[in-house]
């Protein structure tokens, strides 16, 4: 629990001067929660990590900086805070002090020191790393989600991209350190003019020069052109200009050709249906493109799911045939060295004539013969050995992949559900309207997704009144007491 010197000793256990010595996981902490639990959060993360990679974490909280990459003050309520968490390349180990005990060789009763073992080589290849670094960021998603909620925030933080996601999303650009620290100090950075300039909604521009000196000017670039310079752009003849972008679709309009254009345009079809009011169609709108990506989500992740437990029986099935054959190979290794051991006991003066004569040059060429055997069927024992433990690796990567499916198709069902429950909840008879509307494929998912109707309170005008009453009493004579 000592940094100083856990940092101390994971340097001393590099040999080489260009070792890498730690990773550093950062997290963001969701805006409005508290210092503790900013902690609390950081811890959980980092649990995860210990019990993964068992090794140590050290854990450190920034409050974030006051302006933001452009150098302009944040408002109070928008300067957060993230954390650090930084771990070594190499896992815990346990040496037992055997010395020190009561003389048990195995150091049970002994004590003993944690030590820093093998490197992480999960860690070092890209391939194994990735899944690795998906485990730590789905756990900061649930963490997130989980105390933004406790704060009274929207829990709606996910680790995927926005691709994953099946969003039409553009990322925001990114200025890197160098310019970051440029902006903050008053400086333009070429970054910083790009950011800027993506920030802004495009205009209509008309940049024109003046006819005056057009001669002189062609007759520059044509030199320059002659030289292989093209500075065309820079002093145009004609007038450029720069047409505004068209504009996207607004919300309150809704894609014809998706879930939301096709419920409002059945919803207008029928008048006698509860019309919703300006406010509650672009809420609507907004369930009906949740409900819309949600179930598209679902259906992809339903088919990564079935071709990775496919994978996953493959790699077990090839796991068993090698079971099989290793625990034949190791009977026939097994049978190969008491070949051996039975020649050896047979012919003790020829392999002492053997060492006498030349060592092992001399040996007899019955007993090379059998070695070679031996040796040949232990080769293909460890050969056997090692496609086991590629094919176990490559099952529990598929479980742990599958598992992270699983739980990604959970929160798209319950992403399902609460914009379903919405829908429905501004009139009953919108869940025919969704029904009707809705792809064939989604169709399941969105009935289980439904919420159950309920039955009528109010009784009809005809219906007869039922009183009910508590049953009688039976007395030990087997007579109803009433």
């Amino acid at each position: 629990m000592d940094p100083q010197a856990a940092w101390t000793a994971v340097e001393a256990a590099e040999r080489r001067k260009d070792s890498q010595l730690a990773h550093d996981f950062r997290l963001p902490i969701p805006f409005g929660v508290s210092d503790a639990d900013a902690l609390a959060m950081a811890r959980r993360v980092a649990q995860r990590i210990c019990d993964d990679l068992h090794t140590f974490v050290s854990i450190g909280l920034h409050r974030d900086s006051t302006v933001d990459a452009m150098g302009i003050a944040k408002p109070h309520d928008r300067v957060g805070v993230h954390a650090h968490l930084y771990f070594p390349t190499r896992r815990l180990v346990f040496q037992a002090d055997a010395s020190s005990g009561d003389g048990n060789s195995e150091g049970e009763t002994g004590e003993g020191t944690w030590v820093l073992g093998d490197k992480l080589r999960v860690l070092s290849t890209k391939a194994t790393a990735a899944a690795c670094i998906e485990r730590f960021n789905a756990e900061w998603a649930a963490a997130a989600n989980a105390y933004a909620a406790a704060a009274g925030q929207v829990p709606d933080f996910s680790h995927l991209s926005y691709a994953r996601l099946g969003l039409a999303k553009i990322p925001q650009l990114t200025l890197g350190a160098a310019a970051t620290a440029m902006e903050r100090r008053g400086e333009r950075s070429w970054k910083g003019d790009r950011a800027r300039a993506s920030a802004t909604p495009p205009t209509d521009i008309v940049v024109s020069s003046p006819i005056a000196g057009a001669a002189e000017r062609l007759a520059a670039r044509r030199a320059d052109g002659e030289q292989g310079i093209s500075r065309a752009w820079l002093d145009p003849l004609v007038p450029i200009t720069v047409r505004r972008a068209p504009p996207l679709p607004s919300l309150s309009e809704g894609s014809p050709s998706g879930l939301a254009g096709r419920f409002l345009a059945e919803l207008a079809k029928k008048p006698e249906l509860p019309q919703p009011t300006p406010e509650q169609r672009s809420r609507l709108i907004a369930w009906l493109q949740c409900i819309e990506h949600a179930l598209r989500r679902l259906a992809a992740i339903a088919l990564r799911v079935a071709d990775l437990r496919d994978r996953r029986r493959r790699d077990d099935g090839a796991r068993a045939t090698f079971l099989v054959e290793l625990d034949d190979r190791r009977k026939r290794r097994a049978e190969a060295r008491k070949a051996i051991a039975d020649w050896l006991d047979a012919h003790p003066w020829q392999v002492r004539l053997a060492k006498i004569m030349g060592g092992a040059e001399r040996r007899p060429p019955e007993l090379m013969a059998l070695e070679g055997s031996a040796a040949a069927v232990n080769t293909y024992v460890q050969q056997l050995k090692r496609g086991v433990a590629d094919a176990e690796q490559r099952v529990a990567e598929m479980d742990s992949r599958i598992k992270l499916a699983e739980a990604e198709m959970q929160l798209m069902h319950r992403q399902v559900q609460a914009a379903t429950a919405s829908v429905v909840g501004l009139a009953p008879l919108y869940r025919m309207v969704l029904l009707s509307v809705a792809d064939g494929e989604h169709t399941p998912a969105l009935v289980t997704a439904m919420p159950e109707v309920s039955a009528p309170t109010e009784p009809a005008s005809d219906a007869v009144e039922v009183v009910l009453r508590p049953a009688p009493r039976l007395t030990p004579g087997g007579r109803p007491n009433l």
